[in-house]
């Protein structure tokens, strides 16, 4: 997707940790971006909005959530380096791409089992704000619904510009060889991390600091999977562990229960309890219900270990830059939404066209009309090589345009053969053996 939408401003291979402040210092031109830093299998982001660091996230395997800004940094640290990169990107990309991070889908589905004009349909009958990813041979898309219809459209860069939203949307999902992916959210709210900053702000360096005290302070759990460190975890009042993604630490292996484990603070004390897991928690090869942790203590989880750390030092002093920000510090991160001046107003030209059929049925035409021999079908044609999807015809601001989508017959339009069309008063269209006139206006009612 990169293009018009992303540019890439920075890259480096194996960047360092201790080049740390140099990387934040690129990123003081970026107004709305992000940076991608990729190490093994893991993808970190950091994402910025409006020259604020609003939040990280965390991509691995089927595991993809927001995180806060420090743990970006804390990750970065453990692993000493990374794959690096500094991207601006469009501000309402970023919305979708923290949706799809901060929210379970409300639907998921395939092209394979179920046509998307559809499910288009049914957004636009719900009259809802939403946004939808699209899947396809590794390339992620995303279409912002405003009011029920496709306003914003994030496809790739060989895709054609011309025509409405919807018209390149549908054109775009015909023109893939296999099906798609779809996932559709009806929450496109998006709030900031609780740590988001400006970048301009003078206390920034303290998230990256590479100083002793920094980690002789504060209480962590390092994850280490076969010898390899995965993360480093802050460990504030609770820490949950287990397979499932809502987790604070993620296992994924099937042998980890949705909810294995949990760490909770009690008093001066820090306590792990398994939860009743299937395949236990083990300190030094001994299967444990509770135990209190002491700073080296090693928790192994099959085979995973967390390795618990809480330095004596300082470890009763609060820390000046963990500290609540004041609210209107706070307010400066705003929750991501679609403005109002995105509000999209339907075109109200042509909105009540129809098509009337041989034998005088009316047929009103919505944002979405399809034409075959599918049961769903708007208009059902009968015919041994009429397709189920034969011809859709889609509704822009001002017209209507008619697109073959297949079929071994042809698709005629006042006895032309065409694959596409926009539909003037008075056009014959034959699909099969049916023909049927497109009116712009409604016939006159009978007194």
């Amino acid at each position: 997707m990169e293009g018009s939408y992303i540019k890439k401003l920075f890259s480096e291979k194996d960047y360092p940790f201790s080049k740390m402040a140099e990387l934040v210092e690129r990123l003081k031109g970026v107004t709305d971006g992000y940076v991608l830093a990729k190490r093994d299998k893991q993808r970190r982001y950091l994402f910025v909005i409006a020259g604020r660091l609003y939040c990280g996230a965390l991509v691995e395997g089927r595991t993809r959530k927001t995180t806060t800004v420090r743990e970006f940094f804390q990750w970065y640290k453990s692993v000493e380096s990374s794959d690096v990169g500094i991207y601006s990107a469009d501000k309402k990309l970023l919305l979708c791409f923290l949706v799809m991070l901060s929210h379970t889908p409300s639907e998921s589905l395939s092209t394979e089992k179920i046509a998307l004009e559809d499910v288009i349909k049914k957004i636009d009958a719900s009259g809802k704000d939403m946004v939808m990813s699209l899947l396809v041979e590794g390339r992620l898309s995303f279409v912002i619904f405003i009011k029920g219809r496709p306003v914003f459209l994030f496809l790739p860069e060989d895709v054609s510009s011309q025509g409405t939203p919807l018209e390149r949307l549908l054109l775009y999902v015909e023109s893939q060889e296999k099906p798609l992916s779809v996932e559709i959210y009806r929450n496109i709210k998006v709030r900031p991390a609780e740590d988001s900053i400006s970048l301009g702000d003078d206390t920034l360096a303290s998230y990256y600091a590479d100083e002793k005290e920094e980690k002789e302070e504060g209480v962590w759990v390092e994850l280490i999977e076969e010898g390899v460190l995965r993360g480093r975890f802050p460990v504030g009042e609770r820490l949950t562990i287990g397979r499932e993604t809502t987790n604070d630490i993620v296992l994924e292996e099937a042998g980890v229960s949705r909810e294995h484990a949990l760490i909770e603070k009690k008093g001066d004390k820090y306590i792990i309890k398994d939860l009743e897991s299937a395949n236990g928690t083990y300190f030094k090869g001994i299967r444990i219900e509770t135990k209190e942790l002491f700073d080296g203590d090693e928790i192994r989880i099959r085979r995973y270990i967390l390795k618990f750390h809480r330095p004596e030092q300082k470890k009763d002093k609060p820390r000046e830059d963990t500290a609540r920000r004041p609210e209107s510090e706070e307010s400066e991160a705003p929750v991501l939404e679609l403005e109002p001046a995105l509000e999209f107003k339907e075109s109200r030209a042509h909105s009540r066209a129809y098509l009337q059929l041989e034998d005088g049925t009316i047929h009103r035409l919505g944002s979405i009309t399809t034409i075959g021999k599918d049961e769903d079908a708007d208009i059902r044609v009968e015919g041994l090589l009429v397709a189920k999807r034969h011809a859709v015809i889609v509704k822009g601001r001002d017209v209507y345009k008619i697109i073959r989508k297949g079929g071994l017959t042809s698709l005629k339009i006042n006895g032309q053969k065409l694959a596409e069309k926009v539909l003037q008063d008075g056009d014959t269209i034959e699909v099969g053996g049916c023909r049927m006139t497109f009116r712009m206006e409604p016939p006159e009612e009978k007194a």
